[in-house]
């Protein structure tokens, strides 16, 4: 003791001496647990790389201890600044090489004797710029000179968000010399740390799962789904050891002690909630006080700078443990399952937790320390875990008792019932023989019918086909007489420019030339009208792709309507009947398959046309003349096509019959009663449209054909 005394009062004199004269300060030896450099710090707010030089006169800076927290030191904020020491060491130091351990909120530059030997993140007065680094206490070397006169210098930046000052103790600048065994011998307990919080943070995760699953197993259980959420909660909190301890980062450092912050309050109520409930106990006021001082120590980590924020969460958790504590005892007198063993594990815990300070004392990482505070924290969860695993196996016991005394009932239940399933079985085996033979029958009758209806489908089809074919030859008839006629008149031309070439007329032969190219633009332009007919009929003869695609209706309408009539015509030559079109202007175009609509509007101007026909047979006087009309409109949303004609029109009878598949009023052999109803399956069940029929018996027949746009 005495000489702990007289050490520190030749160090305040020598503090006293050195201040008087250069500020320098002395290191005689490097003890086991290292020098914390607190005093003897010069600061400067300021850049100027002549501020690290040996022989730098640092007089008229400002006094400084680095190791508090930053946000206690606001000088030291969002600017670049140094720090300088100037410090000399005894003999036995000279020229040795001396490890030095840094922790830090911010980034720096290491500077000895003028020369920059390291950089932790990166230092920038632009805070954009700027890249916080916490070494975390990592050893690297600190080379001395052999002279008597040393100076550390640093070159500190720390533009951080104020959320991170008030949710971290970091310091501004906490420097540790050691000898270089000693050094790595402290790093490594710092790793260790971070080891042992892994080993805890896997075993809150194993317990989260253990309950979630004894939930899942029985729900009417809710108290193992409380103990999942504390336990998955408490890894969180646990995790700031493993994660502080291994991220450098001041990023990742704020974000380990925020959830820290966060869950560590909320675990604790949780698990006191699960307790009450676990032993039937009503929550008063008590309960809500601890909830309040909870939430007042979450706030508190959050905004105090001071070193008591630590003791104010510590009181919160002993009296978190103290009331699990007192919970246990009364469900221990009630004679609760459980009660004995939990309220003795309590009293071990709250002493654990509370002789903490004392194995601190050794050291905050020494074994003594850690293996305490994992006790203190571990026991209730791994006493709550056996208790409730115990109750889940009682329950499954029981329920394994009464499944054998059900199953004794079903034994005697399935002696009876033995004969009655013997006999059930042999007539299911009867009746499933007779569903087999009339299922196969039923299966060989429908094949046939598939096959009837695929042949009918495309006798219909071909029959539509023979349609366009004779409009198209009709159709195609007339662009081809105009290439032939403009071809026999092109020949007759050149004939004529040979000759007025042979007299030497060249105002002639350009006349000419005029006239042929005329001609030939002629037979060019029927040439493509007729190529486009072809085209037409390949659409339609094609198989449907099912792509839709912007549709001009009026232009197909327009074109079907003159090949079914045409096609009408080829097969008789008498009949003619009156085309009256009323097309929409500025129509829009609708998204459909253009060969499917297409085959709709062809069966519907067929049957106008052939109902024109069978009524035009009735009056050979010649008073009756076929009009079959097409008219397109916008109607809301959707492009509305009306055929009407003034033919035979449907009778009432069959008006609901006309869009069957298979039902037609032609003569056998004229049609195959699909073309409506294909009509119909197009419209409505491929594109979403309407088909709607009005008609007055020997007066005529009205189609409305909506398509949504």
């Amino acid at each position: 003791m005495k000489l702990t005394l007289i050490f520190h009062f030749w160090m305040l004199v020598f503090a006293f001496t050195a201040t008087a004269q250069s500020t320098q300060y002395t290191i005689d030896n490097l003890p086991e647990k290292g020098l914390l450099l607190e005093t003897g710090w010069k600061f400067k707010n300021g850049d100027d790389s002549s501020w690290a030089n040996l022989n730098f006169d640092d007089t008229g800076w400002k006094d400084i201890d680095p190791s508090l927290p930053l946000h206690s030191l606001p000088q030291a904020q969002n600017s670049v600044s140094w720090l300088r020491l100037t410090f000399k060491v005894n003999d036995t130091l000279k020229g040795r090489p001396i490890s030095i351990c840094i922790e830090q909120f911010g980034a720096s530059e290491i500077y000895l004797n003028g020369k920059k030997l390291y950089t932790f993140g990166t230092v920038s007065a632009d805070a954009n710029n700027e890249v916080g680094h916490n070494p975390q206490s990592l050893p690297v070397t600190l080379p001395l000179s052999d002279d008597n006169h040393q100076v550390l210098a640093i070159r500190y930046s720390a533009h951080s968000p104020a959320l991170y000052n008030i949710t971290t103790m970091l310091p501004m600048f906490n420097a540790t010399l050691f000898l270089p065994q000693y050094g790595e011998k402290w790093y490594k307990r710092n790793i260790d740390s971070g080891f042992n919080q892994t080993i805890v943070t896997g075993l809150f995760l194993m317990l989260s799962i253990l309950h979630l699953f004894l939930y899942l197993s029985h729900r009417k259980k809710s108290i193992n789904l409380l103990f999942s959420i504390y336990a998955f909660t408490m890894a969180i909190a646990q995790f700031r050891g493993v994660f502080g301890a291994t991220k450098p980062l001041m990023t990742e450092q704020f974000i380990s002690s925020f959830l820290f912050n966060i869950s560590a309050p909320f675990a604790g109520m949780v698990f006191l909630y699960a307790i009450y409930t676990y032993f039937g106990q009503r929550k008063k006021a008590l309960f809500y006080i601890l909830l309040v001082c909870c939430v007042l120590s979450s706030v508190h980590q959050f905004i105090s700078g001071d070193p008591m924020k630590q003791l104010s969460t510590n009181l919160a958790v002993v009296l978190t443990l103290i009331e699990a504590a007192r919970i246990g005892y009364i469900g221990m007198k009630k004679g609760i399952q459980g009660g004995t063993l939990f309220f003795a594990g309590q009293i071990a815990s709250v002493i654990t937790f509370l002789l903490l300070p004392v194995a601190s004392i050794y050291s905050p990482w020494s074994f003594f320390y850690l293996f305490s505070y994992d006790v203190a924290f571990l026991i209730p969860p791994l006493l709550v875990s056996f208790i409730l695993a115990r109750d889940f196996g009682s329950t499954n016991k029981l329920l394994t008792q009464q499944l054998k005394d059900i199953e004794g009932l079903s034994a005697i239940n399935l002696a009876q019932e033995q004969e009655k399933r013997l006999l059930l079985a042999n007539q299911n085996t009867l009746l499933e023989q007779q569903v087999a033979a009339r299922t196969a029958e039923l299966q060989s009758s429908l094949e046939d019918l598939k096959q009837t209806q695929a042949q009918l489908i495309q006798s219909e089809k071909m029959a539509s086909l023979g349609e366009l074919t004779a409009g198209i030859a009709h159709e195609i008839q007339n662009p081809l007489n105009f290439v032939n006629n403009f071809s026999d008149v092109s020949i007759e031309l050149l004939e004529e420019m040979g000759e007025e070439l042979d007299k030497g007329d060249t105002e002639e032969v350009k006349a000419i030339t005029a006239d042929l190219k005329l001609n030939l633009e002629k037979i060019a332009h029927h040439g493509r009208r007729a190529d486009s007919i072809v085209k037409g009929m390949l659409l339609h003869s094609r198989t449907s792709t099912g792509q839709k695609e912007p549709i001009d209706v009026n232009a197909l309408a327009d074109e079907y309507l003159r090949l079914a009539y045409h096609g009408l015509r080829a097969k008789d030559k008498s009949f003619n009947a009156d085309l009256v079109t009323n097309f929409g202007e500025s129509l829009p175009k609708v998204n459909a398959i253009s060969q499917d609509l297409g085959r709709v509007l062809l069966n519907l101007f067929t049957n106008a046309f052939y109902a024109t026909q069978q009524k035009s047979k009735q009056f050979t006087d010649g008073s009756y003349k076929p009009v079959v009309e097409v008219n397109t409109l916008q109607q809301d949303n959707s492009v509305q096509i009306i055929v009407r004609d003034n033919g035979t029109g449907i009778p009432d009878a069959i008006k609901d019959k006309i869009l069957q598949p298979f039902f037609t009023t032609k003569p056998t052999g004229e049609g195959t009663g699909l073309g409506l109803s294909l009509s119909y399956d197009i419209v409505v069940k491929v594109h979403n449209g309407t088909i709607n029929i009005e008609s007055t018996e020997g007066e005529g027949c009205t189609f409305f054909i909506n398509i949504p746009l």
